[in-house]
């Protein structure tokens, strides 16, 4: 709010004040900008609300709204709780909020198991399977593992089989 003028932190305030629905027109109007023609007002409201330095400034004071509002939710629902003629139900869900809010909040736990099965015999015995399908050369698959017997697999005729 600082960078703006009076009549743009008037402005601000004024679109601030008309809540879900603010018209820029009637921010300016309140603010004070000139009305020689709706046309004009209209303009000069349009530049207004383009402003970034305008922008930042709806935004600084709405989060102060928002900061402030804080207050009279946390007031809710401790009235809430506390009203031992409120719905029991709306009483809970109250207590269950705060209760989130001020880090106590139901702490959940999920297991995973994983369950490996490396049969590495039966997979270079599928992979040589698979190879003489396609009629190729087992090693094309199986790459250079050094820990692969030349006894795994025999090549006869561009065939290979299993021994």
């Amino acid at each position: 709010m600082k960078a703006l003028n009076e009549r743009q932190r008037l402005f601000v305030l004024a679109i601030l004040d008309q809540g879900s629905k603010p018209d820029a027109t009637a921010a300016a109007k309140k603010a004070g900008y000139a009305t020689e023609s709706t046309e004009s007002l209209w303009v000069q409201a349009h530049r207004l609300s383009h402003d970034n330095r305008v922008q930042s400034a709806i935004l600084e004071e709405a989060r102060k709204r928002l900061q402030t509002g804080t207050i009279a939710a946390v007031s809710l629902l401790m009235e809430t709780i506390s009203d031992e003629t409120a719905d029991r139900g709306h009483r809970l869900k109250a207590a269950q909020m705060l209760l989130d809010r001020g880090g106590l909040h139901v702490l959940t736990e999920h297991r995973i198991d994983v369950v490996h099965s490396d049969d590495r015999d039966e997979k270079i015995k599928r992979i040589i399977e698979l190879a003489n399908e396609m009629r190729m050369n087992p090693r094309a698959l199986l790459g250079n593992m050094a820990d692969i017997q030349e006894t795994d697999f025999t090549l006869i005729e561009g065939e290979a089989k299993v021994n």
